[in-house]
């Protein structure tokens, strides 16, 4: 579905509707008609949980990291499931807990400080290029088609949620999503750069007939 003026329409109802559902239902109700009490556990204030289960183990590589090498961190050999207090004994496990369900924490404990800043480079000139050859809607000059356009749009969605959801999680660091990750990133750069899926060259340089 792509943004119109009915679509719009819709959406600002909806957001309408729900909004006096939500203010009739009140706190209590909304609660339980969302099932908000599964997400207590996300707060950083919590000491059990989710939450509370990453803070200390990402605060605990941090740690590590600082220690002992700042600039390439611990190596692609070392357990940062040893680091986090709630795994112990895991290691006996038929599948040990490795990661530390976060793919930026995991460059860092494994990389340090040259590995994160190299990740940071390929976020921004990755993700933040595609979105600025998004913006501009060209390429050497020519715009995109409505088709190539909508196409850019969807993979840098694509690319951002896979991302944060990387973010809190384990499946980028396994062919699970870092191979798609991967081919989105390389080919949604490739498709941004083309040629093909601009503007038919006729609607700019109007071909004269003899």
């Amino acid at each position: 579905l792509w943004p119109s003026g009915r679509w719009f329409t819709i959406a600002a109802i909806l957001t309408f509707v729900i909004g006096i559902a939500a203010i009739l239902a009140g706190p209590e109700g909304l609660s339980k008609i969302g099932r908000l009490g599964r997400f207590s556990e996300i707060s950083t204030a919590a000491t059990s949980g989710t939450a509370y289960w990453r803070q200390v183990w990402w605060d605990r590589i941090t740690e590590k990291v600082q220690e002992e090498s700042p600039v390439f961190g611990l190596g692609f050999g070392y357990n940062l499931g040893h680091l986090n207090p709630f795994l112990a004994g895991d290691a006996k496990a038929s599948f040990p807990v490795r990661s530390p369900h976060s793919i930026n924490m995991s460059i860092f404990g494994r990389m340090g400080y040259c590995g994160l800043v190299l990740w940071a480079v390929i976020l921004l000139c990755g993700l933040g290029g595609l979105a600025w050859r998004i913006f501009r809607g060209q390429v050497r000059g020519v715009r995109y088609a409505a088709e190539r356009h909508k196409e850019l749009l969807f993979w840098l969605i694509f690319l951002v949620a896979t991302w944060l959801n990387s973010s809190f999680g384990v499946l980028m660091e396994g062919p699970v999503l870092g191979v798609w990750f991967w081919f989105a990133l390389g080919f949604a750069t490739g498709r941004a750069r083309g040629q093909d899926g601009l503007e038919p060259a006729s609607s700019k340089y109007p071909i004269q007939e003899k």
